[in-house]
């Protein structure tokens, strides 16, 4: 199978053009690979944005609320206008962080899921599912939210630590590099054909660089962000 090779504004261009609302993207790279730079551009394309905070600090998120379009806010729902929101609590105390957290993200998905229409960026998946128990939550909305024009991108380092809904009802996968055997064999059989060329090129890709799997039609796509 063919992989192309683009520069990184050619695949932007590109991506624009792919991502449909209603479609699922999962984002799997190690800690520095630039999955949360690389999500900012990706939830650029869509018009009603939420993004889940859940660490209390946040350098990234910091620069994505200096561009005026995008709202932080403490609690669901956001204010009226606001379409491009960063869902942060900001919780300070370690003990009551996972009981807050949990409460206030399942009733955002609840309430998303209802009105239907958002696209929910979910940059820590393994903490929303596992910390705070709302593996079930996800697994659901990875199946049932795509009949309510909803979209969810979720990121993780590892395969294992999502649910295989993030996987299986994806329309676009988007992966750095791994060298750990298991992982490469769980990602190389995600695309719906031949496993090798996926495992081949994942695990040689140069660190920031990543490799773009449409499930939708198959095409695959090797491109690195550039700020």
């Amino acid at each position: 199978m063919e992989i192309q090779q683009l520069e990184w504004e050619k695949w932007i261009a590109h991506w624009r053009k792919v991502f449909k609302q209603s479609q699922h993207v999962t984002l799997i790279g190690p800690t520095g690979c630039g999955k949360t730079t690389l999500g900012i551009e990706l939830v650029d394309a869509r018009d009603w944005v939420v993004a889940f905070g859940v660490k209390y600090k946040d350098e990234t998120l910091d620069q994505l609320l200096k561009l005026k379009k995008w709202k932080k806010i403490k609690k669901w729902p956001p204010p009226y206008g606001a379409n491009k929101v960063v869902l942060w609590p900001n919780v300070d105390d370690p003990r009551k962080m996972l009981t807050e957290h949990r409460a206030i993200f399942s009733d955002a998905l609840a309430d998303i899921y209802k009105k239907g229409g958002w696209c929910v960026w979910v940059d820590e998946e393994r903490y929303i599912c596992d910390h705070l128990k709302m593996r079930d939550i996800m697994t659901l909305m990875y199946v049932t939210a795509r009949s309510n024009n909803i979209s969810l991108i979720g990121s993780a380092q590892r395969p294992k630590w999502i649910p295989l809904e993030a996987y299986s009802q994806a329309g676009h996968l988007i992966l750095w590099r791994t060298g750990d055997e298991i992982d490469l064999k769980r990602v190389g059989s995600l695309n719906g054909h031949d496993p090798k060329p996926v495992i081949d090129v994942v695990s040689r890709l140069p660190y920031h660089a990543f490799l773009h799997v449409n499930l939708v039609n198959g095409q695959m796509i090797v491109s690195q962000y550039k700020a």
